[in-house]
């Protein structure tokens, strides 16, 4: 008896295990978004970086019904809803912070899901909540095929509402919300982006590219998503317009044809959307991109930027002789200090250029600045070869080897379209294709830049 008293004692003594915490689930004001995660324990609590805001599903079910609110007013859309959205909160790990969005069809109609990690950036999170809150305002009337948004249209209204009714909204609890008033100028930091890069074409809003979410091109896709839907809200009935296309994109497989049908007061084909949007950026930005030079003034121009002139000498008691070289040269032959310079350098001319350029020359111009960004943007990453890792020298031989292919293959390209639309007698050129350095007259434009000898093998 005495044993069960003490086995009795020593098991009430044990402290009790905390139960684990569970997730609630909060149900904004309208009842359309449902918000399930855990709790913020400790408000204090920073997350893991800066930019980043700690999310509860208390506070994110208000800013969700919020951002419905602020998109309700700016679309003159009615306080009816038909599908729900559900908000699913789970623990960031790492640097996987990927927001996911799913669209579920069923017979009863269209629900919408997000999958967000407690920790986020404030822009993706606006973003992720406008997306849904478009789909589920199109899709009221689809079928089971859900609608295709114009891939402009979730950055550009997300950014312009952020930058003005959405500027101040809470998304973290004890985040302070200071009252200031409305913004002046709230497109200043998209106009700051076009001070130093060409504004996109209509087509690449329309078709954006494969690195369209790489590096600087995504915030520079955004910028002019911003602009070119505000300037859209700013048409006559404009907010009226983007209703109704978002009302009809059922109707029709492909969003332009709906486009035109919504926006028919102001446009009735894409060429009017091409002049309107050139008009709009020579407003905002005082340049004037609607000189497009012909297919030859485009090849003279285009060979200026990927052919650089130097003084040469291939031998050590040669007196140097100026030359041109082409791309391969500089990233094969010349030290990272000369040449990633000059490549940033080729890089922003094409940007700049590209507003002039014939249709033909653009797309090259596009695709030989990807190859340089991606190239610059790898090098810039890829750590120095030591002596305690050899294989690192691989690694950097093969990120040259990458550039020189891709670059080697746009040649072929270009000297394609070159011949297709020039006669013989006009595709001879000073500037030769091949990697070793030509012996030919530089452009007295431009002078020469002074290398005292080829060195391979650099990296």
């Amino acid at each position: 008896m005495l044993a069960g008293l003490v086995l009795f004692l020593c098991c009430g003594s044990l402290p009790l295990r905390a139960a684990a915490p569970q997730p609630v689930l909060i149900t904004s004001s309208s009842k359309q978004i449902s918000v399930r995660g855990l709790r913020v324990a400790n408000v204090k609590q920073a997350p893991s970086q800066s930019t980043l805001v700690l999310l509860d599903p208390s506070v994110l079910a208000v800013t969700g019904e919020t951002i419905r609110q602020v998109l309700k007013r700016e679309l003159g859309w009615d306080d009816t809803w038909r599908g729900r959205v559900f908000v699913e909160l789970h623990p960031a790990r790492g640097d996987d912070r990927q927001i996911l969005i799913q669209a579920n069809h069923s017979p009863g109609g269209w629900d919408y899901r997000i999958d967000l990690p407690d920790e986020v950036d404030p822009p993706r999170l606006i973003r992720a909540f406008v997306e849904v809150l478009l789909l589920e305002f199109a899709n009221r009337h689809a079928g089971d095929r859900c609608v295709e948004l114009p891939p402009w249209l979730v950055p550009g209204l997300a950014a312009h509402l952020q930058a003005g009714p959405l500027a101040t909204v809470v998304l973290s609890p004890g985040q302070a919300v200071v009252q200031t008033r409305v913004n002046p100028n709230p497109r200043a930091d998209a106009l700051a982006r076009l001070a130093v890069r060409a504004a996109l074409t209509v087509d690449q809003l329309n078709w954006p590219g494969e690195d369209r979410f790489e590096g600087d091109n995504a915030a520079h896709y955004d910028a002019c998503a911003h602009l070119f839907v505000r300037e859209l809200l700013r048409l006559r009935a404009g907010p009226a317009c983007l209703r109704e296309m978002l009302t009809r994109l059922h109707e029709n497989l492909n969003w332009q044809t709906t486009f035109f049908r919504a926006f028919r007061p102001h446009f009735a084909r894409m060429l009017d959307v091409d002049k309107w949007w050139s008009l709009v950026i020579v407003s905002l930005t005082g340049r004037d991109t609607t000189q497009v030079w012909p297919l030859a003034e485009s090849r003279q121009r285009l060979d200026d930027v990927l052919y650089t002139p130097v003084w040469v000498r291939l031998e050590k008691d040669e007196v140097p002789h100026d030359s041109h070289v082409p791309l391969q040269t500089v990233l094969a032959e010349w030290e990272p200090s000369q040449q990633f310079p000059l490549l940033r350098q080729k890089a922003a001319e094409l940007t700049q250029l590209r507003p002039h350029f014939s249709p033909e020359a653009a797309k090259l111009a596009d695709d030989y600045r990807r190859v340089l960004e991606q190239y610059l943007r790898a090098r810039s990453q890829a750590s120095p070869p030591t002596a305690a890792h050899p294989e690192l020298m691989e690694k950097g031989r093969a990120i040259i080897n990458g550039a020189l292919a891709d670059l080697d293959a746009l040649d072929r390209r270009r000297e394609r379209l070159w011949k297709m639309n020039f006669q013989p007698s006009a595709l001879k050129s000073p500037k030769s294709p091949s990697r070793k350095a030509d012996k030919s007259k530089s452009n007295p434009d431009r002078a020469p830049t002074p290398i005292s000898d080829f060195k391979s093998g650099r990296f």
